[in-house]
């Protein structure tokens, strides 16, 4: 006898495997799709830092809006990734459901300009996730005062 075509019970069990793959595949990309944001978050805010204590060594003060002194936050910014509190002259990074996972802030004491990163106390997994990607024992920089030292 010559078949020419699958008969109905072969196609619903391909259709049943596939299903069961896709069931299993597409949290997974998911998942690296989250993980790949976290990242350039966090090199945003990396590449933010570096780009302030730059700004300062280059023009010697601090803008009150941070977003000013860094491409990479006014991006993030323009996205509503992030706010921007100039009366604090700071920048506030949402993750998650946290509007102010990570907050980047030039704090003055007397003569002395620090550029600090608070991280806020949270259980929400994005931010908490953020958070430990971005190193802080680099933080505070001092960006002007006694502990900056030029050539």
């Amino acid at each position: 006898m010559k078949r020419d075509g699958f008969t109905l019970i072969e196609i619903i069990f391909v259709i049943v495997i596939l299903g069961i793959v896709a069931m299993i595949a597409v949290p997974k990309f998911m998942a690296t799709r989250d993980d790949a944001r976290m990242v350039a978050l966090a090199q945003n805010i990396a590449t933010g830092a570096s780009d302030i204590a730059s700004y300062m060594v280059a023009r010697g003060e601090a803008d009150d809006d941070l977003s000013k002194m860094s491409n990479a936050l006014r991006s993030l910014v323009n996205r509503g990734e992030a706010t921007v509190d100039t009366a604090n002259r700071s920048i506030s990074v949402k993750a998650g459901n946290e509007s102010e996972c990570i907050t980047i802030e030039i704090v003055s004491s007397n003569n002395d300009e620090n550029l600090t990163l608070i991280n806020k106390t949270t259980s929400d997994e994005e931010c908490l996730v953020l958070q430990k990607m971005i190193p802080e024992n680099i933080y505070p920089i001092a960006l002007k005062g006694a502990r900056v030292t030029t050539n």
